[in-house]
């Protein structure tokens, strides 16, 4: 387990950095101290194996330490930004409450205990015990490695929990690791992911299964300094990337650096610009929080839309009859199922049965394949346009829009407006003016709808996890009202 992987860098390797915490620097002998410190005070609270622990996400790091000396407890954990959060979740067999002393969350549950569950704060003064000291003895037969509850929301901003049992820690390291190809000299940025999203979880256990180190950051402004460690590697949103190109007065190219961007579509015009500043080496990755690793990247960290399949995944494109469709046929992406992936959802008996079915996982995109047996994500099954009957995928339009307009996002809806005329409502989030000749022109190219509407907002609604997706059903309600009768 992870736990084990990083008490034995700790021997072989002590004063080697596992992380760096708004600048903090903690080696891997800190680190296993920490966890193993944690641990013997939590060990004192009496609190049984196999039960939910609910972690109050303070700094990364720390909530690191917690989260990992909980699952060497055989607890399941779960690490979330407030309480509120924690209680919408509705969570089952929650035994604890628990947090750190640095921060706002410990007068969050002295002012508002939990019925039925501990409330536990944990002292400061453990932490300066870390830094010398014996290490952690290797014993952690028993009781069984904790497992973690990830939230997934899509972009229906409804939350949907999936549980990582304890026992495929190792070999879901190890295969996110071989898929990204980390090593021990991989310095990689975790960004502000929260251990509640998959990014934020997944990757920091693998840089630490392989002996490298996470770089976190979650002050103001964080791209400011996303290069101050020597960072190599980073797994990044769109908007994330944005971010960074906007922050790299502060820095030279970094043409050491690989970038992979997730959860969403990335704009050509960004990914031009990112190389131009940034770093050559940018590319693509599909993944989902469902999935133990990533199904699909683009080859050596090149910006293309077409992604490659990781070797041991098998990636299809299927009918509405569930038959694999030929090459260049447009149909719906599924993703054989592993072992150590999720195959269903906490408290979700519905949601289970759409996207799990007959040993296959439906993210519910539409996709097509060419020859080469590489795959583009055309968008998701719900967000099609209806063309006189006809079905098109709207996300390969929306990325053509962005660029023609200059902005940062655009979203399309198709319908019958209160006439029961066909109507195209075109979404953009720009906080300035558009251009009126590429919007002629764009009125011009969707000439088959009866009516071409424009709807501007300064910010699209969005998620509330790490990813920050936009909500493509409250969006659409915001600038098609006839939708939501």
């Amino acid at each position: 387990m992870i736990i084990s992987r990083i008490v034995e860098w700790a021997r072989c390797q002590p004063t080697k950095t596992a992380f760096i915490n708004n600048d903090q620097v903690y080696s891997y002998a800190a680190f296993a101290r920490a966890i193993e410190a944690v641990r013997r005070f939590l060990e004192q609270q009496g609190l049984p194996a196999g039960q939910t622990a609910v972690v109050l996400s303070e700094s990364p790091g720390s909530t690191w330490i917690l989260v990992l000396a909980l699952r060497w407890l055989g607890l399941n954990t779960i690490a979330v930004p407030s309480l509120a959060q924690a209680e919408a979740l509705n969570l089952e067999n929650v035994i604890a409450f628990v947090a750190s002393q640095e921060g706002r969350h410990k007068l969050e549950l002295m002012r508002k205990p939990q019925t039925g569950a501990k409330t536990i704060i944990v002292p400061n003064a453990i932490f300066l015990q870390i830094w010398s000291g014996d290490l952690p003895v290797d014993h952690y037969g028993a009781p069984p490695f904790g497992g973690h509850i990830l939230l997934t929301s899509g972009t229906t901003g409804t939350y949907k929990k999936l549980l990582l049992p304890g026992k495929y820690e190792n070999s879901r390291n190890e295969a996110r690791a071989q898929a990204y190809q980390l090593t021990k000299h991989t310095i990689y940025h975790g960004s502000y992911f929260g251990l509640w999203t998959t990014i934020g979880f997944r990757m920091a256990a693998a840089i630490w299964h392989v002996g490298g180190c996470a770089v976190f950051e979650d002050r103001p402004k964080p791209f400011n300094r996303f290069f101050r460690h020597g960072v190599d590697f980073s797994i990044l949103t769109s908007p994330m990337l944005k971010h960074l190109v906007q922050s790299m007065g502060a820095y030279p190219s970094q043409d050491n650096c690989e970038l992979s961007i997730a959860a969403g579509f990335l704009p050509a015009a960004l990914a031009e610009e990112a190389m131009r500043l940034v770093t050559k080496k940018i590319g693509i990755g599909f993944g989902s929080s469902e999935l133990s690793t990533p199904a699909m990247l683009s080859g050596s960290r090149e910006f293309t839309y077409w992604l490659e399949p990781i070797a041991d995944r098998t990636v299809q494109v299927v009918d509405e009859n569930q038959r694999e469709c030929p090459t260049g046929q447009e149909g719906e992406l599924r993703i054989l199922l592993k072992d150590m992936d999720c195959s269903s959802y906490l408290d979700d008996a519905d949601a289970t049965a759409k996207a799990f079915r007959d040993g296959f996982f439906y993210p519910g995109d539409m996709a097509v394949r060419r020859e080469d047996a590489r795959v583009r994500i055309l968008g998701r099954t719900a967000d099609v346009l209806n063309v006189q009957g006809v079905k098109v995928a709207a996300a390969p339009l929306e990325l053509d829009l962005q660029r023609m307009l200059g902005v940062d996002e655009v979203c399309l809806f198709s319908g019958l407006n209160g006439k029961g005329k066909e109507q195209l409502v075109i979404a953009v989030q720009s906080d300035k003016e558009l251009p009126k000749a590429a919007m002629e022109t764009i009125v011009r190219k969707f000439s088959s709808f009866e009516q071409v509407r424009f709807a501007i907002l300064p910010e699209f609604p969005r998620t509330a996890t790490g990813t920050q997706k936009t909500q493509r059903s409250v969006l659409r309600n915001a600038v098609f009202p006839e939708s939501a009768e």
